[in-house]
């Protein structure tokens, strides 16, 4: 599912709304779609030194600027 959203793979029926936004093929604003959303992978994109609470926020602290908590 997560992989549709970031338009990784093509979904072939029905809508994908974020926030009432449609997501498809041809979303000229993808880029700005996929800096709201996030995708935690499950084995080698993790920092073994980090607690999985820890992997999760990293991203969303760096790129987007937001506290701890709020990435919470």
């Amino acid at each position: 599912m997560t992989r549709t959203i970031n338009q990784l793979e093509e979904h072939q029926s029905g809508q994908i709304l974020i926030n009432g936004d449609e997501i498809s093929a041809d979303a000229t604003n993808i880029e700005e779609m996929r800096r709201k959303l996030g995708m935690c992978f499950q084995h080698f994109n993790l920092f073994p030194h980090l607690t999985i609470m820890e992997n999760c926020t990293l991203a969303p602290m760096l790129a987007r600027k937001i506290s701890k908590e709020d990435a919470k």
